[in-house]
């Protein structure tokens, strides 16, 4: 079976894309990958698992993608450039699109072809617009209206021969637009062991002292606010205690006025934005590691790629009481869940997690380390992108 994956990226790197790549390349199918390129790369390679088409996009066609429902400008690049690869190659099966903005332009080339499509839900992508900062002003909110995005994700999702998406919570909320259960399948955002080396027995600091980490974007719904307001409570009792941020976004420069404002400059560590293999270097020398996300529908449903390497990395985790996340956190025991929202709640949680001992801490991770050998990795997880194509494949 050839497949042919639609990205609206610059690719690689995309971890969950590369796995997903990965488990069908082993598994005997073909894999094209088109994407845009914003930088100097080139518009063919072909590698030893698949074959990437890149095409590149202007800065003014990138932005118009707010307005996809509203005008055909974004589409019309898509469509010229998917059309032009499967007139190349003419044995695709298969068009699996990676979310949901390009679904009806897909839809129309796969009916025309008779291709199946697949959607691959990375986000629950309506209320991830909604909260980012490029739909907040004017022309924004004018071009990309949420009830709009609502409906389109509703006809996908109803329409699309197979869904793929990260989470239970998500195939759940999937299910209540309209699609079938039978249809909709997980793959979770979990690490490549292939690829992610777990360390030796991780020394942790004893009770009092603790450093924490953030791996993540700097935004305002990320929640690093509430952590470093929490963290100067902290270090008060706890003077040991250090936090790193790892990460950049709009907001970066407000976290950095906060932490100087608080008088906490040498307790707090900020890294910049890391490739993500450049990331588990940091991880193994940290204590603890915090997923501080505003609880919306949004993150309700999410899969953060990054829980998977804390507990692959043997991590002890504090999350946000998000639905997917702390359900993982408190069924398996692998740190402790907060109230978003509440400061004490947060505090409360930095304080007893840095109070633990060594060894309570080792136990913490521990867990999420036996978790991802046994059940949360690529190996395990990739049978279920089988099992999907596997059933396109039985309807003919």
């Amino acid at each position: 079976m050839k497949v042919l994956m639609i990205l609206e990226n610059d690719f690689p790197p995309d971890p969950r894309v590369e796995n997903e790549i990965d488990i069908l390349h082993k598994n005997g199918f073909k894999v094209i990958v088109a994407c845009y390129t914003r930088k100097d790369k080139i518009g063919l390679e072909k590698t030893r698992k698949a074959t990437i088409y890149r095409k590149a996009i202007s800065n003014f066609r990138y932005k118009s993608s707010v307005g996809a429902l509203r005008s055909n400008y974004y589409f019309a690049f898509w469509t010229r450039f998917i059309r032009s690869i499967i007139k190349k190659h003419g044995d695709i099966d298969v068009l699996h699109v990676h979310d949901i903005t390009l679904f009806k332009p897909m839809q129309q080339l796969a009916k025309k072809h008779g291709l199946k499509i697949v959607l691959d839900n990375h986000e629950n992508y309506p209320y991830l617009l909604q909260e980012s900062p490029h739909t907040q002003g004017f022309l924004g909110r004018i071009l990309s209206k949420h009830e709009s995005w609502k409906a389109y994700e509703k006809y996908a999702v109803k329409n699309a021969d197979r869904v793929l998406c990260v989470v239970d919570e998500m195939k759940n909320r999937l299910v209540s637009l309209g699609a079938k259960s039978e249809n909709v399948f997980v793959y979770q955002n979990v690490v490549n062991l292939s690829q992610f080396n777990i360390p030796p027995k991780k020394n942790f600091r004893d009770t009092g002292a603790a450093k924490f980490i953030y791996v993540g974007g700097v935004s305002k719904h990320r929640g690093l606010g509430s952590i470093i307001r929490a963290f100067t409570v902290l270090v008060k009792s706890n003077p040991n205690c250090t936090l790193d941020i790892v990460g950049s976004g709009r907001a970066l420069p407000e976290i950095k006025q906060m932490v100087h404002d608080l008088k906490i400059t040498k307790k707090v560590i900020f890294h910049g934005w890391k490739d993500f293999r450049d990331v588990p270097s940091l991880l193994v020398k940290a204590d603890v590691a915090l997923i501080p996300h505003k609880k919306t529908i949004q993150t309700d449903c999410s899969s953060p790629n990054k829980l998977y390497q804390y507990m692959a990395l043997g991590l002890p985790i504090i999350t946000s009481n998000i639905d997917s996340v702390a359900r993982i956190i408190k069924e398996y025991n692998l740190g402790l869940e907060y109230t978003w929202g509440n400061q004490e709640s947060l505090t409360s949680a930095m304080i007893d997690l840095a109070n633990m001992t060594a060894e309570e801490k080792m136990q913490l991770g521990a867990n999420g380390i036996n978790l991802v050998k046994d059940q949360f990795n690529h190996n395990i997880e990739g049978k279920n992108i089988l099992k999907m194509y596997e059933s396109l494949s039985n309807e003919g």
